[in-house]
Parts: structure tokens; sequence; C-alpha cells
């Protein structure tokens, strides 16, 4: 699995050596702040391939369970991932949806 920005309200990009780049400084960032205690598929994916555009993305969601280091508060996190894939089979985008005001309150 490809590790994109999940920190940011919405974070999206291509899965290439300078996201990868970015992806890990900012997880270190997050991982700094919160302690991940799980991460549980909810629901089932979906695959969607469209004949324009030769798209191929599969939508699924999650459950962080997270521990807030500042001040120990248990954070559940409901995530949506939206990974386009290409002809090999290899993720070339992600785009990640959640709501930062849950990681503020």
């Amino acid at each position: 699995m490809v590790k994109r920005k999940m920190y940011a309200g919405c974070g999206s990009g291509d899965v290439g050596m300078e996201g990868r780049r970015e992806g890990k400084k900012n997880d270190e960032v997050f991982l700094n702040n919160y302690e991940i205690q799980s991460i549980d598929e909810w629901g089932y994916p979906d695959y969607l391939e469209y004949e324009e555009g030769t798209s191929k993305v599969v939508l699924s969601w999650w459950k962080f369970r997270l521990i807030r280091k500042s001040d120990k508060k248990e954070i559940n996190l409901p995530v949506h991932f939206q990974d386009t894939f290409n002809d090999d089979g290899k993720i070339i985008r992600r785009s990640i949806y959640y709501s930062q005001k849950i990681l503020e309150n």
C-alpha cells in the first residue's frame, strides 16, 4: 500500500518519486502527533472502470483508530480512498478524504 497524505483534509497526488518523498515527510509529521491503533476496512471496496480515458478506480472506506499524543485522546477517523490504477495494476494516483474537524476536537 502506498501511503499518501493521510493527515490532510483532502490530499491527492501522483504516486511518483516526488510524491513518495513528500508523502514520507508528511507521514513523519502525522506520526509525531498521532499513534495508530488500527486501520480497519469498513464496507466493501468498489471498482469503477470507464471506457473513455481508460480510468480504473477503486473506492474504499476505512476507520483509523488513533491516539492523539498531546492529550492521549482516542479518535475514530472515517477515511475514504480513491486509488487510480494503470494497465499494469499499479497505483498511479491516490486521493484521500476525511474530516479535519474530527482530528481537531
